[in-house]
C-alpha cells in the first residue's frame, strides 16, 4: 500500500512539475531589430516582407497577423491617418499566417506615404504574443502618361493672319 501511494505521488508531483516548467519556459516571441527598420518600396509594385526573419528563435509555432487593437498609421501629403486593417486590406495583407508573409500590393497613386503597421506575433503553443511596428514607406513614381479618347482624323482651319 505504500508503494503505491509512493508511486503515486511521485507521478503527481512529477506531472506538478512539468506543468510548472511548462509555464515558466514559456515565453511570447521576441522581435529582433527588423521591426527598427524604415523599409522603402516604390508604388506600381509588388512587394512580400518575410515575417518570420524578425522573430528570433521562430521554428514554425508562431503565427503572424496585422493588430486589429491598433489602427495602421499613413502619413501622406495630405496628413497623418488613423485607418483600420480593413480600410487597406485589399493591398496590404498578411498572405499566410504561419509563414508570415506580408504582402504590400501598391497599383493606384493614392496609395502611396508612410506607413506604420501594427504586426501581432503569437506563440501557438502556449498563447503568448507579442508586437511590433513595421514602417513602409511607399514612393510615388512618374508614372508615363495614358492617352485616351484619341481621334484619327483632325480639322484644322487655317486662321487669318492678318484680321
Amino acid at each position: 500500500m505504500k508503494e503505491n501511494r509512493k508511486k503515486v505521488l511521485i507521478v503527481v508531483f512529477s506531472l506538478v512539475t512539468v506543468v510548472f516548467l511548462g509555464f515558466v519556459l514559456a515565453t511570447a516571441p521576441q522581435w529582433n531589430s527588423g521591426a527598427e527598420v524604415n523599409y522603402t518600396i516604390n508604388e506600381d509594385t509588388s512587394y512580400y516582407h518575410n515575417l518570420s526573419a524578425n522573430i528570433t528563435g521562430y521554428n514554425n509555432d508562431v503565427n503572424f497577423t496585422i493588430d486589429t487593437d491598433t489602427d495602421i498609421t499613413w502619413t501622406n501629403a495630405s496628413g497623418t491617418y488613423s485607418v483600420t486593417k480593413e480600410y487597406v486590406s485589399s493591398w496590404i495583407s498578411i498572405l499566410n499566417a504561419n509563414t508570415g508573409n506580408l504582402s504590400i500590393n501598391t497599383t493606384y497613386d493614392n496609395q502611396t506615404g508612410y506607413f506604420i503597421i501594427p504586426i501581432q506575433a503569437t506563440n501557438t503553443s502556449d498563447g503568448l504574443f507579442t508586437g511590433a511596428n513595421f514602417r513602409f514607406k511607399v514612393n510615388a513614381t512618374n508614372d508615363a502618361p495614358n492617352f485616351t479618347n484619341i481621334n484619327t482624323t483632325y480639322n484644322f482651319t487655317a486662321i487669318n493672319p492678318l484680321f
